[in-house]
């Protein structure tokens, strides 16, 4: 629906009582005219200022149309003035009338990456992220969205979830992507539905329970750097984090049979590992800590969290001590690629959520919507 259309709708709803009471004004004093003798188009043509009527209540109607018409357009000038400043409405609005959309609740990096690739193929993506900060740009372009969690039905039905064709949950909580998983399919059993869950245990649940395609970002990313690993004959890598990254990192090379240790500031996240793990505790910047992790001997060296920073501190504290090694960065936005993969740092930069995005769209996760392979916008 153009845009112009949804304005001019969204503008007589919000000011549905200010044009009762104008119509309701016409039609009283068309009725007078009438009882009053003239006839029902000559009384509409007073009523329209097209014919002039003598009498006191012409007289009357008259002068105090023009203050009744008067208000009302001032009326609906501020009204529209007051829209201006909360886009949302209208955003909420387009949300509500989409048709064979997409759904992305969670506004994060993968939603992100996931929204461009959907628009790049020409199709409709409603939004709902319960943080307008994430969202603002969309909101002020009065894009589809809904602020809202997406665990309120009354979220999902704003954005249409009855009408989807897909549903991707994007947030990083697997408690909330069960709760709305539930609500999507109790509202359309019929959608795609694409469910992000780092837990392979809980994502097999939520697989078979909801009929989903479970995603695991870090899952994706590990393969990937795993198998970038294998390619190079990588002997010795140090895993910089252990978080979901790192663990399925170390998983993997464990299988694999590579030396490895990871390292991580944080007990609590080192002992999530698997008993008997070579690990490194201590800050990942502090040369003592990687000295420890012995980086001088490595062959890879992988940054599993993303903290640009952190990131180029630890790759150039490496390159002090090893300028042959490999290093994997991970990070997210694009503009830090090329600063990152420039001397004096000579990372290989991953971004995991565009990898899970190319990786689902090559493998046809988006065929129901018309994308069958990734294209970048």
């Amino acid at each position: 629906m153009h845009k112009g259309v949804a304005r001019a709708r969204l503008l007589v709803r919000q000011n549905r009582l200010a044009l009762g009471l104008l119509s309701a004004w016409f039609g009283v004093s068309f009725a007078v005219f009438v009882a009053a003798g003239h006839a029902p188009r000559d009384a509409a043509q007073i009523v329209a200022f097209a014919k002039t009527d003598a009498s006191g209540f012409g007289t009357f109607y008259r002068n105090f149309s023009d203050m009744v018409v008067f208000g009302a357009l001032v009326g609906i000038l501020f009204s529209e003035a007051g829209r201006k400043y909360k886009p949302e409405e209208t955003s909420r609005l387009f949300a509500a009338r989409a048709r064979g959309h997409v759904i992305l609740v969670g506004y994060t990096h993968l939603a992100e990456r996931l929204r461009e690739l959907l628009v790049a193929n020409g199709v409709a993506v409603v939004v709902v992220e319960r943080d307008r900060a994430k969202v603002d740009a969309l909101v002020r372009a009065e894009e589809p969205v809904v602020l809202g969690s997406g665990r309120d039905a009354e979220d999902l039905e704003a954005a249409g979830v009855a009408r989807a064709k897909m549903v991707v949950l994007a947030m990083e909580d697997i408690e909330s992507a069960a709760i709305v998983a539930s609500r999507v399919r109790h509202a359309n059993t019929s959608c795609d539905l694409l469910v992000r869950c780092f837990d392979d245990d809980v994502g097999a649940v939520l697989a078979k329970t909801y009929s989903a395609r479970i995603v695991s970002t870090s899952k994706l990313a590990a393969e990937h750097v795993a198998a970038l690993a294998q390619k190079n004959g990588t002997q010795f890598c140090v895993i910089v984090g252990a978080k979901n990254l790192g663990q399925r990192l170390a998983a993997m090379m464990k299988a694999r049979g590579t030396r490895f240790v990871v390292v991580d500031a944080s007990r609590a996240a080192l002992a999530d590992l698997a008993e008997g793990d070579p690990i490194v505790c201590g800050a990942p910047t502090d040369p003592e800590t990687l000295a420890a992790a012995k980086v001088a001997e490595c062959d890879m060296v992988v940054l599993t969290e993303d903290d640009l920073g952190a990131n180029m501190v630890v790759a150039d504290r490496v390159r002090d001590v090893n300028t042959a090694c490999k290093i994997v960065c991970r990070l997210y936005h694009d503009d830090s690629t090329e600063m990152l993969s420039r001397p004096p740092f000579k990372c290989d930069v991953v971004s995991t959520s565009k990898h899970a995005v190319k990786m689902l769209a090559d493998a046809g996760a988006f065929k129901s919507v018309g994308v069958r392979a990734y294209r970048a916008s």
